[in-house]
């Protein structure tokens, strides 16, 4: 096991310095959100997706998309329909993977973000944390957009930093790692 979260963290480390020019701040940046858990405190937060559902047991992973009032939330909340296809794909090989999607829009675009959440179909958990708990607890997640998208494992570690939407290698790896851990 060690060896295979060893090989996962090099691989991750790899793919993600190789692809930037900052080597040396990406690698602080993920060292750091990798330094403890992440702490999903989303029953704290409004629910507001379509279906209103939640998942009722742990999930081996999941995905976070997190979007804080420095970006344009609304904007991030209507490109989340290029998830669609890929949580389809990953429900239908396994029900170990569960997705949050967390935006605290500044008190100002909330209005704008409720308009705009009220029109999307979206069947999985979107969240509204307009008191910036997610923030508030996962201090060492850093304020630059590129690291609010990740997976976590069961322990709510952070295992990959990347949109595997718009990154092949982030998807690539995300897809070994989920084969390695059914085995």
């Amino acid at each position: 096991m060690w060896n295979f979260k060893f090989a996962l963290a090099l691989l991750l480390l790899c793919s993600i310095v190789s692809s930037c020019n900052r080597d040396k701040d990406v690698y602080a940046n993920i060292m750091q959100m990798k330094s403890k858990p992440v702490t999903l405190s989303c029953d704290s937060m409004r629910l507001i997706s379509y279906k209103n559902r939640v998942d009722t047991f742990p999930k081996q992973f999941y995905w976070v998309v997190y979007s804080d009032s420095v970006d344009c939330s609304s904007c991030r909340l209507t490109n989340l329909v290029h998830w669609n296809d890929f949580i389809y794909e990953i429900k239908e090989s396994t029900n170990s993977v569960g997705f949050r999607f967390i935006f605290s829009p500044s008190k100002k675009d909330i209005g704008s973000f409720m308009c705009a959440a009220g029109n999307l179909k979206f069947s999985t958990q979107v969240y509204l944390d307009s008191a910036n708990i997610f923030e508030h607890q996962n201090q060492h997640i850093p304020s630059d957009v590129l690291f609010h998208t990740f997976l976590l494992d069961e322990n709510m570690n952070v295992v990959l930093v990347g949109d595997p939407i718009r990154n092949k290698e982030i998807n690539k790896i995300f897809w070994d790692i989920l084969k390695g851990k059914e085995r």
